[in-house]
Formats: structure tokens, sequence, C-alpha cells
């Protein structure tokens, strides 16, 4: 077989005559490349995007708007693994195994259906809350968890999160009231207890 390193093409545009890995693949083009070369192929897409801005930013609205239309449906019919959200935009998406990662979903408007629905496949769809909070424990431990796994791993957090605040509540409420007491106790020992009136100061006595 002949080494395709010393075959030449001559490119359309600037006529040249070069090797063959400075042209692009081409399916329909001759040897399956591109017409032109590399160089001359870049300076033309460089040239029709500069005389056609107007239509490339019209054709990626419309797919930003029908990515979105397709995303918000999704995360909507899926819902949060954990906590049932379905309201889309406090949804996101979360990749399984980080390393399978190919692309950002979330902003995927320009990948092809085909080979989005694949990367979909390697995601769940969480809350912004729950993702967060899966993320500050994952971050601990392995990433690559089964969907069964980040719902005990979120779930637990929050027990755990819930017990602390209410121990956190219960410890504020005891140190509020020790303080109240503390300063009700100094105003009936103060030689001058501010003009209060009688039946005040037996009042605090009772409390007392």
């Amino acid at each position: 077989m002949k080494n395709k390193t010393k075959l030449t093409k001559i490119c359309c545009d600037c006529s040249e005559q070069k090797a063959l890995h400075e042209f692009c693949k081409h399916k329909g083009g001759t040897l399956g490349l591109n017409s032109r070369c590399r160089k001359c192929s870049n300076a033309h897409i460089k040239k029709w995007r500069k005389e056609n801005k107007d239509y490339i930013e019209a054709k990626d609205k419309k797919a930003r708007q029908e990515w979105r239309r397709f995303s918000n449906l999704y995360k909507s019919k899926k819902g949060c693994l954990v906590c049932e959200e379905r309201h889309p935009t406090a949804l996101v998406f979360h990749h399984r195994a980080q390393g399978d990662r190919e692309f950002n979903v979330g902003s995927a408007y320009t990948v092809a259906k085909k080979r989005l629905i694949k990367e979909l496949e390697k995601c769940e769809v969480l809350c912004a809350n729950c993702h967060t909070v899966y993320h500050i424990i994952a971050s601990r431990l392995k990433f690559n968890n089964t969907a069964e796994e980040i719902v005990k791993i979120v779930n637990d957090n929050k027990k755990a999160e819930i017990r602390s605040l209410w121990i956190m509540r219960n410890e504020k409420n005891v140190l509020f009231e020790r303080e109240k007491n503390e300063k009700v106790r100094k105003t009936l020992h103060h030689p001058n207890p501010g003009g209060l009136v009688a039946h005040r100061l037996l009042d605090l006595q009772r409390v007392l």
C-alpha cells in the first residue's frame, strides 16, 4: 500500500499542490478530502461568517430556543431524583460518572440530537439544592455514584443538617433564657431598679 503522505492534491483556491494531510476530510470529495486546503478552508469560513453574521445569530438564537424547550420538557418530566422538584428552572443535569462527560449538557444547543440523547443517558436530573448538597459531600467521597447512592448521600446529609440545626436552635434558646434570667436578677438586686412599680417586681420574683 502506498504511503499517503507522498500523495498530493491541488487546492481549488490557491491552486497549490499540497500533501494530503494538509486537507480536511470530506466524504463527498476526491480521495475523501475537502477541495480546499486547511489554510484556504479556514480563510473561507472566516470570510463567510463575517458576511453572514445576522444569519448566524438568528440560527443560533433559534437553536438555543429549541434546546431550551426540549431541556425544560425533559427536566420537568423527569423531576429531581431526590426531592421530586419539577420546575425546570430549578433543575440541572448531573453526570453520574464525571470521567464519562464529553460536553456540558446544559448548553449543548449546537450538538446533534442523537449525540445529545446519548449524553443525557449518562445524567440524572437534580434540583439546584440537592445538586449542591451532593457535590459538597461527594467531594470527600468518590464521584462515580449510581442513582440510588446519590439519593442516599443527599438524604442522609439533609437529615444530619436538620439534626444539627435542631441542636443549634435548642442551644440558642437555652442561652437566650439564661441571659434573660441573668438580666432579671441584676434588675432585682440593683439599689434603684429604674422606677419599677411594686407589682412588676412581684411578677419578676414569681418568675424566678
